[in-house]
């Protein structure tokens, strides 16, 4: 069993996976704001990309070798783009804040991130499945 926790706690798996957690909640966040963009008063959110970075970078500098990564919880995340943000410029009558070019330019961003993300993720899996299977991952 420790050798199980030690292909999944340790190296780069754990870094994925929770990027992958992360980008998730964020896409959650940014599709609310685009589903609220025509609400009156609906102020925009977002979780801050730089924060999580930030975050992962410490943790994985604080991590001795072979212990597993900590979690990193996203709500503990400082939110400077959460509300109505003064440099913003957006002039709605309503007071909204959210500009549909800016939640598809952040969107498309998440999703990159992701799926570059979730290709890491299958690649470091195939290479524990062809471990296990014996053979190379070039066979």
């Amino acid at each position: 069993m420790e050798i199980l926790r030690g292909m999944f706690e340790v190296g780069a798996l754990p870094v994925v996976e929770r990027t992958l957690s992360f980008t998730e909640a964020r896409h959650a966040a940014l599709a609310e704001n685009v589903a609220n963009a025509e609400t009156p008063g609906y102020l925009r959110r977002d979780l801050p990309l730089d924060a999580f970075r930030a975050r992962l970078i410490e943790a994985m500098e604080r991590r001795r070798p072979g212990e597993p990564l900590v979690p990193i919880d996203i709500r503990k995340l400082p939110a400077p783009t959460w509300g109505r943000s003064p440099d913003s410029g957006n002039l709605r009558h309503d007071g909204a804040d959210v500009s549909m070019e800016a939640e598809q330019a952040a969107l498309a961003e998440n999703a990159l991130l992701h799926n570059a993300m979730a290709a890491l993720a299958r690649r470091l899996y195939g290479t524990i499945r062809a471990a296990i299977q014996g053979r190379s991952e070039a066979s």
